[in-house]
């Protein structure tokens, strides 16, 4: 599961960037979550950025990584961002 997106990296546009979700760590509660999204040019590639993000966790809900996934698609930064 992964996102692509065209990003912007040191003033370079970095066109289909590979975005991953590649921790995601449970509150004490269950209600929140966060993790880490990393930015790579490519799949398998160096990560570029490591952004950390807490969201509320739904017990019932898809399972957490599907759960972030589905959060980023919320934010302005990820608008335009496409499943890959």
């Amino acid at each position: 599961m992964a996102l692509a997106l065209d990003v912007i990296y040191k003033n370079v546009k970095v066109t289909g960037a590979y975005v991953t979700v590649a921790v995601a760590t449970l509150g004490a509660d269950k209600a929140e979550m966060t993790f880490s999204v990393q930015t790579c040019a490519q799949a398998n590639g160096d990560p570029l950025t490591y952004v950390y993000y807490t969201t509320r966790y739904d017990m019932d809900g898809e399972n957490p990584f599907k759960q972030a996934y589905e959060y980023l698609k919320t934010l302005p930064e990820f608008e335009g961002a496409t499943d890959c």
